[in-house]
This record gives C-alpha cells, sequence and structure tokens, in this order.
C-alpha cells in the first residue's frame, strides 16, 4: 500500500497517471559528488520532473490513486469474508520504526478473531519477529527468503 519503485509520477500534479520506469535507463550517479550524472526522468505527459511513486513518511504529493482503488478492494475483501472461513496473514520483513503495516495486520486479526473466524498471524522478519501471545500467532526469526522455502516445504510435503 505504499506504491512502487518500479512506477514513476509527475511531480508537477499534471494528472497523468502512474507510468512504469524505464528501469535500465536510470541516471546514474557520481557517488563522490551524489549528483546526477544524466538529465533526471521527465513527466511523460507535460516533461516536468518525474519521481518515484512511493509514499514517503510524511508525503502531501503522491499520487496515490491506484493504490485507494486496491485499497477498497483490500476493505471489500475483508468486510466480506465470512467467520466460516479462515484468514491467514503473511507478515514479512515488517519491522517496527514503520509501524503502520504491523498495525494493519494486527487490526484485521484482530475484527476476524472477534467475529468468531479463525485467523493465523504470521510474522517472518529476521531481527524483530515479536509477536502477541496467541495460540493462531506464529513467529519465525528468520530472513524472507528462508522462511518461505520452509513454509512452503511444510505445505508440500
Amino acid at each position: 500500500m505504499h506504491g512502487s519503485m518500479y512506477d514513476a509520477q509527475c511531480m508537477h500534479g499534471c494528472g497523468v497517471n502512474p507510468w512504469p520506469l524505464d528501469i535500465e535507463n536510470m541516471p546514474s550517479v557520481d557517488l563522490d559528488t551524489m549528483l546526477l550524472l544524466e538529465p533526471p526522468p521527465r513527466c511523460i505527459q507535460c516533461g516536468g520532473l518525474a519521481r518515484v511513486c512511493t509514499q514517503l513518511a510524511v508525503d502531501d504529493h503522491w499520487n496515490a490513486p491506484h493504490v485507494e482503488v486496491a485499497r477498497m478492494r483490500h476493505e471489500t475483501f475483508f468486510r466480506e469474508l465470512s467467520a466460516e472461513q479462515a484468514l491467514t496473514v503473511l507478515e514479512i520483513g515488517c519491522g517496527t520504526v514503520m509501524n503502520k503495516v504491523r498495525t494493519e495486520a494486527a487490526r484485521i486479526i484482530a475484527e476476524h478473531r472477534i467475529r468468531g473466524g479463525r485467523a493465523i498471524h504470521i510474522r517472518i522478519n529476521s531481527y524483530q519477529a515479536n509477536i502477541d501471545q496467541h495460540e493462531d500467532n506464529v513467529s519465525l526469526p528468520l530472513g524472507a527468503l528462508e522462511a518461505l522455502r520452509k513454509i512452503n516445504q511444510l505445505v508440500t510435503n
């Protein structure tokens, strides 16, 4: 829900929807001066400066309509989920410094459990895997790839 590092958006707010960045042709950076060696990316509509389409910590200029559509689908899915359906939330690499994902996962889990549904919460984080005590909460203090491989082995065997 924080955008994509592979998409760009206009910094001038000309109204164009985010577009895929040409990753192969990004400007090089002089590592001594931290200055661009080529011109920065430009908006495909107005020619103004473009930026990566991700939401920064405090960001009043993030172009998020496409993310809003995804958020509405996300909310509809959880609203329509019945108590008879089990829910699994897999949280990968979410630390405590930027707590938004952890808070959202906990909210979704709590709401489903309050409605009488079974909600399994799996937290994968090599350094901050702590999770509230509950029979359906699982803490995996591993790197993401290692944890996913182990989960895959358990599921496929």
